[in-house]
Formats: C-alpha cells, structure tokens, sequence
C-alpha cells in the first residue's frame, strides 16, 4: 500500500488545482496488479523522440539511464493535440510518466487498472474558459475507457496504454471514468476534482 500512495503523492508533481487518483486507495492484497502488466513499453515501433522537458523530468524521477530508454506513448490530435505522455520504466520495475500534467513513478496499478490526474487545459489560473483535463497511464487489462458526463459516455482514445481527455467546454465535467477489462468485467472510478465548482 505505501508503494502506491508513494506514486499518487509522486503524481501530484505541478499543476493549479490538480486531482489525482488510482480508484481509491487500495492494498496489494486488494487485487492491485504489478506495473510488470504494461506492456507498452516494450512494443515495437513506438518512438523514443521523447520532447526535452518530459526527458529531463524522467531522467529526475527515474535516472539519466533509465530516462534514456524512455518513449512516448501519446500524442494527441484533434481536441487533444499539443498534449503528450512519455514513460521509462524504473529500477525497480515500477514505470515513470511524464507529460501533459500528469508526472510521477508507481510500482503497481490499482486493482481498475488506471492511474490518472485530473488538471485544467492550462499552465496559468484557471479562468471562465479553462476545460477539464484528464490523463493517465493503463494496465494490460484495460481495453477501453470512457468518460461519463451526466448520463453520457464519451469514448476516451488509449493509445499505447496511455490517454488524455479534454472536455469538450468549459464546465463539462466528467462524473466517472468507466473501464471494461479484457475479461469482461467493468469498473466505474468517481472523479473527484478541486476545479469543479459545488454548486
């Protein structure tokens, strides 16, 4: 349990008024699965043009070395173009992302298979026009995300285990992310985030 707090604490690196999450805080012993069961890293053809700033950050949480064999796993388009995560995995077998306000190391994932960050679609305050963001990594058992808004669900793109979703406007806020796993089963994450006003 200490390892995954360690990486939610480790997620919550910058940002203005940022959330992060992993299905709520979970045991090992809760089903929570290794970060051995991402295997994006390892599929070929991914590009290690990793962009400068997200190498210095991996090289800062994961070592120069390990920063070195890093790849980028998203680059957005469409609604999510400019945005981008990279990941290396660490010494101890645990993976290291950074990118589109997401940063930080973990050793395992929850038992829903989703370390994510919520943020805002700025690097300033957050003003009248500021749209929700979520980003975040996925174990091998996640094969599709979406986000639910009210009684809608919009399809978020995971792209070599990793994602980004920008609400479509501002005040669109999404209520839960809603995962199905390969073997069937689902699981529904409330999201929690500091931006969204209470009434």
């Amino acid at each position: 349990m200490k390892k995954i707090i360690a990486g939610i604490a480790a997620l919550a690196v910058a940002g203005i008024g940022a959330g992060i999450g992993i299905a709520q805080t979970q045991s090992a012993s809760a089903n929570a699965s290794s970060a051995s069961s991402f295997s994006a890293l390892s599929t070929s053809g991914l590009s290690s043009n990793v962009p400068s700033t997200q190498q210095s950050m991996l090289s800062d949480l994961a070592g120069s070395a390990q920063a070195a064999q890093a790849k980028q796993l998203f680059i957005g388009s469409g609604n999510t173009k400019g945005y981008s995560i990279s990941a290396t995995q660490n010494v101890s077998g645990g993976i290291c992302v950074d990118g589109s306000y997401i940063a930080g190391c973990f050793d395992q994932f929850p038992k829903s298979g989703v370390v994510y960050r919520t943020a805002m679609n700025t690097d300033g305050a957050v003003t009248s026009t500021s749209k929700q963001l979520i980003s975040g990594v996925v174990s091998d058992q996640v094969k599709s995300l979406s986000a639910q808004i009210g009684n809608q669900q919009v399809p978020i793109t995971i792209q070599n285990g990793a994602f980004v979703y920008v609400a479509s406007a501002p005040g669109v806020w999404v209520d839960q992310l809603v995962v199905s796993n390969a073997d069937g089963s689902t699981a529904n994450i409330a999201i929690s985030d500091p931006n969204r006003p209470t009434s």
